[in-house]
């Protein structure tokens, strides 16, 4: 058994497998692959190190870590494995009681400190999206008073700083001041005894600083002769001018040493404090950088991870032998269903030991957590145990020849073998003589599939191909040949037996004919109907998959043509509510004009009556049967021309259309003429004729002017409900419509003020944040059109603009931030506080005031009903006793 690190052994259940069944997979080749990947040595060794685990717990959580690293690694931020360094001989001479440690040795157990302060960091940002990663970070118990101690003592050479401490700083400045005093004295005995000096240096011997001084000469000087040079021609002198600071010298480096091994044993106590920290967080660092290049190999080679369980079928699909790198082709591995057992045959050189191979060396990488090269719906079963017996094993030693050492691999299998096993035999029982290794692989074969394991064996005996098409859970598989050249096309076929095509391919090379004559007349005559009816097989097969293949273009052609059909239909249908919601965005900015004119009229009236000036205008409000009613032929023309009767619904009080164009002068209702003489639109008032009254002839009668208001209020009531059931129709169709149509970053037009924007973000579900220029406001659905659809819903300039009456929402030349409604009906004053929300908006107003007094409180209550429902109103309030109290609403709008 492979022998494992013990830290592992403790806590991990690994896969049954002896050193050479994994080697045979090309396992370890693999790993070596992946090494290459690490950040370090240390990785790159502990990569070598791992083992296919058994658990699925521990698989997940490993290959879960993994994934996170490898989509760090791809994201924006990216990440790099932080350096460090194997700090093993440290750890052990802690653990020794070492007094003090190497100044290298402390500056490697910073940069470990480092790096796990580094990833401590890290896991802040990655704490929600990668909890399993930043749970293995956070894992890292870092002592920064070390680190941070280490760095400011020790550089990165090893050079102990001066400011490791006062005292050595103070130490080393006399250290330099001393080395001064002596330089300038040599320097003044070199000048007075130039003669005798052999060469103009100082240099030192003994760590102290001496002259060269000619051999002749020391007995004319007072000094301490240290040396000899190599020639005796001079020595090396210490005069004795020097000799007192040479002693200081001596005993400031003395105390400089001293205090340099304090230092040392100072960081080193702090060390030995954070030993288990520093042990566990070293060996963190060593299994993340395994993760780090398992993420690195996998981006590299665009591998997958697969569905992994036990009882799962082997479904691989796309495989690519990953030790085969650029040269690898794809192949599909799809075991059916309740299927445990496959004997692939097909020629030499076919294929068959490659993919034997991978699917073992698939299964034992999924199960080290290391992503396969294959796609991401791969499943694969879980094994506990494994089992090869792939190429020659002959040993001298043993005494084992191809064949021996076959069959004692084959008997160690068939006697461990058992479910949760996967067993994997190339070329099974070769090397004797065939006959009796086709019964031999036989009686194998039987043994291994009543033991439950998952087995894929390769062979040429037609015995075993027999077997497999008759035993229920056994399959044939074949490596597919192409017939014409003669060449193996690499590609394993579920559910036939394969052809070995040896006398083929010796015919094909080239081979004597008459030997390939004779050869055929020796066949046996099952070998013979066994090749007939393989042939046989591989013909239907070919027929099938031709029919299959067209079958599967035909059914493309159907999909892409049903496809094409839905696509124009849903064309139709979003061309025809288009062309719909035009005509209700239209009519509804009519209705709207009508309103402000009716309410403008209104509102003319009673200021003249207010004058004291009661006047004929030309404009009158038509009375008949008392029955009132309003009549536009453009909104009569529009309201009727609705699909599905939607217009037939839009009545909405007594009077109004129900949808068919009424004569103006119908004895069943009368109605308010808004005519646009000379080609120009306006609101026309008849002075009289016929269907009207003496009472409102002139104008100038109480009663009459009664009676011309209330008209005019009911026909408000009358546009404002039919409004209201257009907007209902408008609603239910663009709810209709696919979300897509409204999308962030949309030009849309606002059609309620006819303002461009674009979409912001969505507010619910029938509602978007639009941003207007410098302005955001919360706008409903019903109320936007794509930019595409609404540039022809520009509203027209309205004539009504010379009249003095404003059919738009521009923003006013001058605007006053207060709204006076008192004396107001409730229609005409709602008319006046819509008008006045929007101006407010467009001269980007914070807060502004509604005047609605106090009275009754009706119209208190409308104005609040209107400023709950309107998306440009942030809030409302009514204004302190001070400043009006319930007689003002304070109104602050939307930002």
């Amino acid at each position: 058994m492979v022998r494992l690190p013990a830290c592992h052994q403790e806590r991990t259940m690994f896969v049954n497998a002896q050193w050479e069944d994994l080697d045979d997979t090309g396992y370890f080749k693999t790993l070596d692959l992946i090494a290459g990947y690490a950040s370090t040595s240390l990785g790159s060794q502990r990569v070598r190190q791992l083992r296919p685990l058994a658990n699925i717990s521990d698989i997940m959580q490993e290959i879960a870590l993994v994934a996170d690293l490898r989509s760090l690694m791809e994201s924006d931020d990216g990440f790099h494995m932080p350096p460090y360094t194997d700090i093993t001989e440290h750890i052990q001479a802690i653990k020794a009681h070492v007094p003090a440690l190497d100044p290298l040795m402390l500056r490697d157990l910073a940069k470990n400190v480092r790096a796990s302060i580094s990833l401590r960091k890290r896991a802040l940002s990655i704490a929600e999206s990668r909890p399993g990663l930043a749970l293995l970070f956070n894992g890292l118990q870092p002592n920064s008073l070390l680190a941070s101690s280490v760095e400011e003592s020790i550089d990165e050479s090893g050079e102990i700083l001066d400011r490791a401490s006062s005292k050595l700083r103070s130490l080393r400045r006399r250290v330099g001041d001393c080395r001064e005093r002596i330089g300038k004295s040599l320097k003044g005995f070199i000048g007075k005894a130039k003669a005798d000096v052999q060469e103009e240096i100082v240099t030192t011997r003994s760590s102290r600083y001496v002259v060269l001084l000619k051999s002749g000469a020391r007995a004319r000087n007072q000094g301490i002769v240290h040396d000899e040079s190599g020639s005796g021609q001079a020595v090396y002198f210490e005069p004795m001018e020097v000799f007192e600071l040479n002693n200081e010298l001596a005993s400031f480096r003395a105390e400089e040493r001293e205090e340099v091994l304090r230092i040392l044993r100072e960081l080193t106590s702090i060390a030995a404090g954070s030993i288990y920290s520093l042990e566990s967080d070293f060996s963190i660092l060593q299994n993340l950088d395994t993760v780090y290049a398992r993420a690195g190999f996998a981006r590299a080679r665009h591998c997958e991870i697969p569905q992994l369980g036990a009882g799962r079928n082997l479904r691989i699909l796309q495989g690519r032998h990953p030790l085969l790198g650029d040269r690898a082709l794809p192949v599909d591995i799809i075991m059916p269903d309740d299927v445990r057992f496959l004997i692939i045959s097909g020629p030499n050189a076919g294929g068959k030991s490659v993919t034997l191979k991978m699917v073992a060396l698939m299964t034992m990488l999924a199960q080290t957590a290391i992503p396969i090269p294959a796609s991401p719906d791969t499943s694969l079963p879980l094994f506990d145990t494994l089992f090869t017996d792939i190429g020659d094993k002959q040993s001298i030693e043993s005494n084992l020849s191809t064949f021996s050492s076959h069959i004692v691999s084959l008997d160690r299998i068939t006697r461990n073998a058992a479910e949760g096993t996967l067993v994997l035999i190339d070329e099974i029982c070769d090397g004797t003589d065939p006959e009796e290794a086709a019964a031999l692989a036989m009686g194998v074969v039987r043994k291994l599939k009543s033991s439950g394991a998952f087995c894929i064996i390769t062979s040429h005996y037609s015995p075993l191909k027999v077997f497999a098409m008759e035993e229920p859970g056994v399959v044939n598989g074949a490596m597919t040949f192409d017939e014409e050249t003669l060449t193996p096309t690499f590609r394993l076929r579920v559910g036939l037996p394969g052809k070995s095509y040896g006398i083929a391919i010796a015919r094909r090379m080239g081979m004597d004919k008459e030997v390939i004559a004779t050869s055929l007349e020796y066949l046996s005559e099952d070998k013979v109907r066994v090749e007939d009816v393989v042939t046989s097989l591989e013909k239907t097969r070919v027929e099938l998959d031709a029919e299959l293949d067209e079958a599967r273009r035909n059914r493309e052609a159907l999909i892409s043509l049903r496809q094409d059909l839905e696509t124009r239909m849903e064309e139709l249908r979003n061309r025809e509510e288009i062309e719909l919601m035009d005509l209700l965005q239209s009519t509804l900015r009519e209705i709207h004009e009508e309103k402000q004119c009716v309410s403008a009229l209104i509102s003319e009236l009673r200021q003249s009556v207010k004058e004291g000036h009661p006047k004929s205008t030309g404009r009158s409000f038509a009375r008949g049967n008392g029955h009132h009613g309003v009549h536009s032929s453009s909104m009569s023309v529009r309201t009727s021309t609705l699909p599905d009767g939607s217009g037939a619904g839009l009545s909405g009080g007594s009077g109004v259309s129900d949808g068919s164009v009424a004569p103006a002068a119908s004895e069943s209702s009368a109605a308010v003429h808004l005519s646009r003489p000379n080609g120009r639109e306006g609101c026309e008032w008849p002075e009289g004729g016929k269907g009207n009254s003496g009472e409102n002839s002139g104008g100038n009668s109480g009663e009459g002017r009664e009676g011309r208001e209330g008209s005019g209020r009911r026909a408000l009531k009358a546009l404002s409900n039919m409004e209201e059931k257009l907007r209902r129709r408008l609603g239910t169709i663009q709810s209709s419509r696919p979300a897509a149509c409204f999308a962030p970053g949309a030009k849309v037009l606002v059609t309620r003020i006819s303002k461009k924007g674009l979409l912001v973000e969505r507010r619910g579900d029938d509602a978007w944040l639009v941003e207007l220029g410098s302005l955001r406001m919360t706008v409903e659905t019903t109320d936007l059109r794509l930019i595409d659809q609404a540039t022809q819903l520009e509203p027209r300039k309205s004539s009504r603009a010379e009249n003095g009456i404003r059919a738009d929402a521009a923003v006013r030349t001058s605007f006053s931030p207060v709204l006076d409604l008192r004396g107001e009906y409730v229609e005409e004053a709602l008319m006046k506080v819509e008008r006045f929300i929007a101006d407010s908006m467009f001269n980007d107003m914070e807060t502004v005031r509604i005047i609605h007094g106090k009275g009754t409180g009706r119209l208190r209550r409308a104005v609040t009903d209107y400023l709950r429902e309107c998306s440009f109103v942030s809030s409302y309030a009514l204004a302190e006793y001070n400043d009006g109290g319930n007689g003002v609403t304070i109104v602050r709008m939307v930002r």
